[in-house]
């Protein structure tokens, strides 16, 4: 079983929240930029609705970086998925969705309806592919923890006003869980196709997880 260090050596890592608006992609990983040509052709078919094209450049900048350091040991089909989610995640959590989306997100999600926002439809879309490229368990972890980064976020913005009182540390720690989507990028270091076992590495994830919630 690998060990953090082994799975996240500390150079590869990319914080998106860190890194430079615009910088160009690292192409250490994908030095042909195979990886890049592919998701900037899927992401020139989006239409993102009032989110214009430049404030999300620099999403599409930081997601090829993290896709192609952070997980350029991963097959090419699954670091184009992971770029074009983190694209989509960012704008979430850059607060570039409406609210009132974010609302629906999961309701909508339930009974199949068309979100409220494009950025929600093609996260939907992405999520749907996840079976192609994980495992059962991992797919159905990585969907769970999706849907409770959309619900984090949006009562985040609801409690931002809420005072916390001196015993809230747990508190605080189980809503880095919620909202770091750390359990995503957790499970998306082990594909289906270079990990189809995946008892090999699920006893690892927990301390993968911890590593990805506070390592800035």
């Amino acid at each position: 079983m690998p060990s953090i260090e082994q799975v996240f050596p500390t150079p590869s890592f990319v914080d998106p929240k860190r890194e430079a608006k615009n910088s160009p992609p690292d192409q250490t990983r994908d030095p042909e930029r195979i990886i890049e040509k592919r998701v900037l052709e899927h992401v020139t078919t989006w239409t993102l609705g009032d989110v214009a094209p430049e404030r999300y450049q620099r999403h599409i900048t930081t997601s090829i970086s993290m896709a192609t350091t952070t997980f350029g040991h991963t097959h090419p089909d699954v670091q184009v998925h992971i770029a074009l989610f983190t694209v989509l995640a960012l704008c979430i959590d850059d607060l570039e969705v409406k609210s009132t989306a974010l609302d629906e997100f999961v309701s909508r999600l339930h009974t199949g309806r068309r979100q409220l926002h494009p950025v929600l439809d093609y996260l939907v879309e992405n999520l749907q592919h996840l079976p192609e490229y994980f495992p059962p368990y991992a797919a159905a972890a990585i969907f769970a923890a999706t849907i409770q980064f959309i619900n984090s976020t949006v009562f985040d913005k609801e409690a931002e006003s809420m005072p916390l009182s001196q015993e809230s540390l747990p508190y605080v720690l189980y809503k880095r869980a919620r909202n770091s989507l750390g359990e995503v990028y957790g499970f998306y270091v082990w594909d289906k196709y270079s990990y189809p076992d995946i008892s090999v590495h699920i006893q690892v994830i927990s301390d993968t997880m911890t590593y990805l919630n506070y390592a800035k």
